[in-house]
């Protein structure tokens, strides 16, 4: 969880960064923050085999559209696509080796970090 952390905080950053160019209201400054922040945490859905990747996308979506006002997050959320196919293929890559009892001891620590 320490990674998805990392990242909620800055995209919150980077998200409050651009509204303050757009805006100066507080509620629109906490609401893209949080926006922000529930766009990296999103990430720990793709650790679910195969669909991840895709249940991330829809995610991101959704909270993309719900920004008030509208600023353009696509470089971060072009990131966070791309962490996402990361986590994706490393977490099932992990969890094969685990079932299959290849370097299981590898396998678990990976799944321990992306998990927890």
């Amino acid at each position: 969880m320490k990674i998805y952390a990392a990242l909620a905080v800055f995209v919150a950053t980077y998200s409050v960064a651009l509204t303050l160019s757009a805006t100066t209201q507080p509620n629109a400054l906490i609401w893209n923050g949080v926006v922000g922040a529930m766009l990296a945490l999103a990430l720990v859905m793709s650790v679910v085999p195969l669909a991840g990747p895709l249940i991330y996308d829809t995610a991101a979506q959704i909270l993309t559209s719900s920004l008030n006002p509208a600023i353009n997050l696509e470089p971060a959320v072009s990131l966070l696509k791309a962490a996402s196919w990361i986590i994706n293929i490393v977490f099932t890559a992990a969890l094969l080796l685990y079932v299959l009892q290849v370097k299981r001891a590898a396998a678990r620590r990976v799944i321990r970090a992306l998990l927890f």
